[in-house]
């Protein structure tokens, strides 16, 4: 991508304009990044579905109240897990609950396969579709 600035597009606080500016830099390849496509069934409440690293650091989230697909897009390559959160309190987030009133916390769910494998590998220029029944 190229972005030009023309003379004047810019003054800073001396009140002095900018000449012709062009910049030259390169966007996010598409090709170099694969993306996971999630179809959801069995939402009955709010649900956090997550993608995290084989370390458990997020690098996704998205966040629904029915059936239906997410996309997880421009995921880098590499070994991934998919997260559900049930978010029963609409809040956002997950919650640890209360011993004292008796409240439990809030479930979660990791994604496995059939084959009871929890590991999602995304490759570059890869597209992958997963169902998921939430039970």
């Amino acid at each position: 991508y190229k972005l030009q600035a023309l003379p004047g597009a810019f003054t800073n606080l001396d009140e002095i304009t900018n000449d012709t500016i062009t910049i030259g830099f390169k966007g996010a390849d598409p090709e170099q990044f694969g993306s996971v496509t999630l179809n959801l069934g069995g939402v009955t409440h709010q649900v956090i579905a997550q993608i995290i690293t084989d370390r458990g650091a997020v690098v996704d989230t998205k966040t629904t109240t029915s059936d239906g697909i997410l996309q997880f897009s421009f995921v880098r390559p590499g070994k991934y897990m998919l997260r559900f959160i049930i978010d029963e309190n609409m809040n956002g987030r997950w919650d640890t609950g209360w011993y004292l009133m008796g409240i439990q916390p809030e479930r979660v769910l990791i994604y496995e396969d059939a084959n009871k494998n929890k590991d999602i590998q995304v490759r570059a220029n890869w597209e992958y579709e997963l169902n998921y029944i939430i039970k």
